[in-house]
């Protein structure tokens, strides 16, 4: 007698608290206009970035590539933090 196959639906539960966040690329550009970082929209949606907390993700290299030193660096990231509280 053949086996008889069991057919099963997984389904995963998400949340998505995006209170004070900004979840579209229409965010980044929002954010590179507010906070005056349009130079470097074009790189950030380059490595994928849609979210402001995509930009707190960023790491040395990505800071390099984008031609950012390290004062630059800081207020970038000062900026991401301000934006993600507000």
């Amino acid at each position: 007698m053949p086996k008889r196959r069991k057919e099963v639906t997984l389904v995963k539960e998400v949340s998505l608290d995006t209170t004070n966040r900004e979840v579209t690329t229409g965010g980044i550009e929002h954010f590179c206009t507010e906070y005056k970082w349009t130079r470097i929209l074009p790189q950030l949606l380059e490595l994928g970035a849609e979210t402001i907390e995509d930009l707190g993700e960023l790491d040395d290299e990505d800071f390099a590539k984008m031609g950012l030193k390290k004062l630059a660096k800081k207020r970038f990231l000062r900026h991401v933090v301000e934006a993600s509280s507000i």
